[in-house]
């Protein structure tokens, strides 16, 4: 029987819905993704981008009305090498940090260090360093 990694390379793309869909872009832009696939208008209220970092890409959907579920995955997490150097990035920025210092949690072998930012829609962005 086969199992999802059989017939999966890993992540495609994470959807975010969005009434603010100039505003997002360039949040994203501004934090380092880049329009890869530019908008598509599907229909008179709906248009849709993709947004890429490295190998992780965003589809936004943007809505004249929001749907209930506008900025509503969990979060979307980016892997760093140094979690201390991306704080401060991020600081430097001005974008929201969530967290009032850099969490660790005992997963994987030897643990992850991480933190949290606030999203344009709500949505959360990890920055996550496997140690």
């Amino acid at each position: 029987m086969k199992t999802l990694s059989d017939i999966s390379t890993g992540l495609q793309h994470v959807a975010l819905f969005t009434s603010k869909y100039e505003e997002t872009i360039h949040f994203y832009e501004k934090l380092g993704f880049e329009v890869i696939a530019p908008t598509v208008v599907v229909s008179s209220d709906t248009r849709i981008c993709f947004l890429q970092f490295r190998d992780c890409q965003i589809e936004l959907v943007g809505v004249t009305s929001a749907p209930d579920c506008e900025g509503s995955w969990a979060h979307l997490c980016l892997n760093t090498n140094d979690v201390e150097e991306a704080w401060t990035w991020c600081r430097e920025r001005g974008y929201t940090i969530l967290d009032t210092e850099i969490q660790q949690l005992p997963l994987l072998d030897r643990g992850v260090r991480y933190f949290m930012i606030a999203g344009l829609n709500g949505e959360k962005i990890e920055f996550n360093q496997v140690l």
